[in-house]
């Protein structure tokens, strides 16, 4: 059987190009070429990293394994904190960075979508997206899908093989 919307990783090979009937000219390729840049670069402009926020979390966890068993120690907090009190600081310390980190996060990202170049940007991208549409022949009454495609891969036997699934 084979995976209509396969999609082969180190070739433009594929399994759905002969049901293609409409493509879009090379001037609106280039224009979404183009679009996608310069939101890859708004995106580093006006959005905090998204590492910034994995080590936040991180951090929070880290600092809540140090904190909590000395609050639940079973020879009581008051003979923990003084035998082994800086685990307990450090752990505080780590929650309290991971946590205004993470805060200072959303409030940028927040703060990002109601910047007027972000909205600028994005109407730019709604009329692109219009117009190839348009030139797609696709209704405006058209339902929008969401479809399942597979990163392939194909043997030395010319078998293909699953290598991912994605939603696009």
């Amino acid at each position: 059987m084979k995976n209509l919307f396969g999609i082969f990783k180190k070739s433009n090979d594929n399994n759905f190009e002969k049901f293609v009937i409409r493509k879009l000219s090379d001037d609106n390729i280039e224009i979404i070429d183009n679009l996608s840049n310069e939101g890859k670069q708004l995106t580093k402009e006006k959005v905090p990293p998204q590492e910034l926020s994995y080590v936040s979390i991180f951090a929070i966890m880290i600092g809540l394994l140090f904190a909590v068993p000395i609050l639940l120690a079973k020879d009581g907090f008051v003979s923990a904190l003084q035998t082994r009190g800086y685990f307990f600081y450090i752990g505080i310390g780590l929650f309290l960075v991971g946590l205004i980190v993470q805060i200072i996060v959303r409030v940028k990202t927040k703060k990002s979508n109601s910047d007027p170049e972000v909205k600028e940007f994005a109407s730019k991208v709604d009329k692109a997206i219009k117009e190839c549409e348009f030139e797609l022949e696709i209704p405006d009454t058209a339902i929008a899908i969401d479809v399942l495609f597979a990163i392939m891969k194909k043997s030395n036997k010319g078998e293909e093989k699953l290598i991912q699934v994605s939603l696009v």
